[in-house]
């Protein structure tokens, strides 16, 4: 029998549609930013406005809004609207030195110098009005300081979740009982051949621990496996010549609000460049705008 070949020719017929989307009008939100940590002698306050999803514009300051300070539902004081440096930005190469030029990037930040601490288990407000804007605000409780029982270095003694050998902090705390509390982790280090301490660099943390999840920052928890009991997490970090750093372990108590936004914030990095991942939307604790307001409380433990 005489086999004869045959030659399959597939055509490929591309169709190219063009479908126009209706970008919904935007109107323009305050969008508020403040971080406060028992201890800080004043809260701070970063005020921008949202912008449309189709812009190309930068984000500006609102340099005319009035912020205030409540405290249980009573005025406390206004925010002083003040120049700070928050970042750097490029303005040349310096050849004789072979290095980059920065200026600093001054925007307008909203201050408030505190006269007394403010006080955990109270709950705080912050409003702003601008011209041209709804107005906002964002209410937020200061937790009780988290309980720590024990704290324990182990070098070199755990496998990270890609395979590497890891230093370990085991982290004992009791939880705060008959409320929904929720736990942030940071591992600082600090190094100085002279034996003088350098500032704190915050080292990148993970935990194989149940019921931990990766922050935008460290390492959050939420008491659903001990509420009204304790619990033992192991952190994780980059393993350190420890004749020459120190280390600094700082267990908080967050927010629910704080909690959800650091997890968002940090779904939305891992989210960044992947066609396949869907929509991160940012937790937002701001009524009538967008943003955080955030208050924790912390304990900190120097390990030598």
């Amino acid at each position: 029998m005489k086999y004869i070949p045959f030659i399959f020719i597939i055509f490929v017929i591309a169709c190219e549609q063009v479908v126009d989307i209706e970008v919904p009008e935007h109107d323009a939100q305050l969008v508020l930013s403040s971080f406060y940590e028992t201890g800080d002698s004043e809260v701070i306050a970063y005020l921008t406005k949202s912008l449309p999803i189709n812009s190309n514009e930068d984000v500006h300051e609102v340099l005319d809004a009035t912020a205030k300070l409540y405290e249980n539902d009573v005025l406390l004081e206004q925010f002083l609207s003040e120049p700070d440096t928050v970042g750097y930005n490029f303005a040349g190469w310096n050849d004789s030195l072979n290095m980059p030029i920065l200026e600093p990037e001054i925007q307008p930040v909203y201050k408030l110098d505190l006269t007394a601490p403010l006080q955990a288990d109270k709950t705080y407000k912050i409003t702003v009005e601008a011209p041209g804007f709804e107005s906002a605000s964002a209410n937020q409780r200061l937790p009780l300081p988290p309980e720590i029982n024990e704290v324990n270095y182990k070098p070199m003694s755990r496998t990270s979740v890609d395979g590497y050998l890891m230093d370990a902090f085991e982290i004992k705390l009791s939880d705060v009982p008959d409320e929904d509390n929720y736990y942030e982790f940071d591992i600082y280090r600090s190094w100085d051949n002279s034996g003088n301490p350098n500032e704190w660099d915050r080292m990148w943390t993970e935990s194989l621990s149940p019921g931990t999840e990766q922050g935008d920052r460290g390492v959050l928890l939420k008491d659903d496996l001990f509420e009204n009991g304790s619990y033992s997490i192991e952190v994780l970090v980059w393993p350190e010549d420890t004749s020459y750093v120190d280390f600094k372990v700082e267990v908080k108590s967050i927010s629910r609000d704080k909690y959800l936004f650091s997890k968002s914030l940090n779904a939305y990095y891992n989210a960044q460049d992947n066609p396949f991942a869907e929509p991160v939307i940012i937790h937002t604790n701001v009524e009538n705008g967008q943003g955080i307001f955030s208050m924790e409380n912390k304990s900190e433990f120097i390990i030598e």
